[in-house]
């Protein structure tokens, strides 16, 4: 399931990414409100978004097939604030280090715009690995 709708903005310094938090989105409880794991796969396929731009431009197939990566593991998570169902997202992916397909980056999620309040804040871990005789890529 798709928890992202637009990357906005990707460079060397990271990458800008929105979401609407869809109403039968399945991390929303009945209240309304946007579980942690909920905020957490955001940022996951915020961090996807900013990787697979890299290595498809290093491929040079901008717009080519996916490759397959995996989230390793979260540290840091700290949940700020609540988000509730039609709230708009944004995350803000920064590229803190990578080596041999892994690949470490910090993820803010705020509401309302990029510099809004924010809700929520992780490390992410994550491993792309090469294509069969392959190099690994790192982000660009």
């Amino acid at each position: 399931m798709r928890m992202v709708d637009a990357l906005l903005r990707a460079d060397d310094s990271g990458a800008l990414v929105q979401g609407r938090i869809a109403p039968d989105c399945p991390f929303v409880d009945a209240a309304g409100f946007l579980s942690a794991a909920g905020l957490l796969e955001m940022a996951a396929q915020s961090c996807a978004c900013l990787q697979g731009l890299a290595v498809a431009q290093a491929d040079g197939q901008a717009g080519g097939k996916p490759r397959e990566a995996f989230l390793v593991g979260l540290k840091n998570f700290v949940h700020d604030a609540p988000a509730r169902k039609e709230d708009a997202l944004f995350i803000t992916v920064t590229p803190a280090a990578e080596l041999d397909g892994f690949f470490l980056a910090d993820a803010r999620i705020t509401r309302g715009a990029p510099d809004g309040p924010q809700v929520a804040s992780v490390r992410i871990k994550a491993y792309c690995p090469p294509e069969s005789g392959a190099e690994p890529h790192a982000p660009a």
